[in-house]
């Protein structure tokens, strides 16, 4: 199977390969329950940490009793931040697109999230200016071009600025400062 990855349309194609299999069966969305699993165990196999629900019985998504989908486990999770839907359910299957070489589905981000690298220790002052130890471990963002972002900052204050805008932190403790390095989160 193929990906292509064209999140700032809001899509993801599927690629049918040889050697890939064909989902059949339209009684309660059998063979597109079949198609999603299998596109979620191949996704996982890239260092993902995606499941497979029901819209209905998940509450994340509006749709029918049958209605699968794809999203990442929580806003902790390592690998990319997608919930993956079809966009066509109510009008055919996805597994008859599959079956015919591609399918194209929606795809958005599941949790809002930023990622806090570690950078270096920064020297924070109590409020009486007398502290045991006044040094904590430094995090900021990355720019979107992947530079290093300033001023760093603690853990307690990257969680206030997380969600002061409705966001999850989280901490890549990678230890590098190089901005070319590969983070196991993705925002």
């Amino acid at each position: 199977m193929q990906i292509i990855w064209e999140l700032q349309y809001g899509r993801v194609t599927f690629i049918r390969e040889d050697g890939d299999p064909k989902f059949y069966g339209k009684r309660c969305a059998k063979g597109e329950h079949a198609l999603f699993h299998f596109i979620k165990t191949r996704l996982n196999e890239s260092g993902n940490d995606f499941i497979k629900k029901r819209a209905q019985r998940d509450g994340h998504l509006l749709g029918d009793e049958y209605q699968p989908y794809i999203r990442t486990r929580s806003a902790t999770s390592k690998g990319k931040n997608l919930v993956i839907f079809s966009g066509f359910y109510a009008l055919r299957g996805a597994e008859a697109d599959w079956n015919d070489g591609a399918v194209t589905l929606c795809a958005m981000s599941a949790y809002t999230r930023h990622v806090y690298h570690y950078r270096s220790e920064v020297e924070r002052l109590g409020l009486t200016g007398r502290q045991r130890n006044p040094w904590k471990r430094g995090y900021s963002r990355n720019g979107s071009g992947g530079e290093v972002q300033y001023p760093w900052s603690t853990k307690a204050e990257c969680r206030a600025e997380a969600k002061a805008t409705g966001a999850t932190a989280l901490f890549c403790e990678c230890g590098l400062t190089a901005p070319t390095y590969p983070c196991e989160y993705q925002e």
